[in-house]
């Protein structure tokens, strides 16, 4: 059965006898998601053919550190023009967590904290660009391109604001953080 008004035919990643092969399976989607999905799709098979590629011992960097990104993590507060307590608690809980535990970050400029209306005249383009519905957690490792590596907490952000959940709403985005600096 058709799902969306669209298709695309992705590729699949498969290993058969030392060499890659590309199989395109079909996928219904909408034309609105059909560009982001073909990105995702491309990021998800590069990412797939280079963890393959490590683990086969194909070559690559010999597990160097990793190389730190000349942009800061932006980590967004996104809100409407109308806020509730729920989304007060996300601004407050995440903002808590980040001077709390990566103060050197924030200072030095690896971190960018900013709270942002998305509703705002010219700041629309941010509910298309991250896929916001309402007030949200986005963390962006490279915010002057709009890559697909961005992160939308915002599921999980609603689920600790309404439970009131304070300390787990900041390990989440502690956790999250860290993942994202390579700690």
């Amino acid at each position: 059965m058709k799902t969306g008004t669209g298709s695309a035919i992705i590729c699949a990643v498969a290993w058969s006898k030392s060499q890659f092969l590309a199989v395109p399976v079909p996928v219904f989607i909408s034309p609105r998601l059909k560009e982001k999905t073909m990105r995702r799709a491309r990021t998800s098979s590069l990412i797939a053919l280079i963890v393959l590629h490590s683990l086969l011992g194909l070559g690559g960097c010999g597990g160097s550190p990793q190389q730190e990104s000349a942009e800061p993590l932006a980590v967004y507060c996104f809100h409407g023009d109308t806020t509730c307590e729920n989304c007060d608690r996300i601004e407050q809980w995440t903002h808590e967590a980040i001077e709390e535990t990566f103060p050197e970050q924030l200072a030095d400029g690896r971190i960018h904290w900013e709270v942002i209306n998305f509703q705002q005249p010219g700041n629309e383009h941010y509910a298309e660009d991250y896929d916001i519905i309402t007030s949200c957690i986005v963390l962006d490792p490279t915010p002057s391109d709009l890559g697909d590596d961005w992160t939308n907490l915002q599921q999980q952000v609603w689920e600790h604001a309404t439970a009131e959940d304070r300390e787990g709403m900041k390990r989440l985005i502690v956790d999250e953080v860290k993942s994202r600096l390579g700690h």
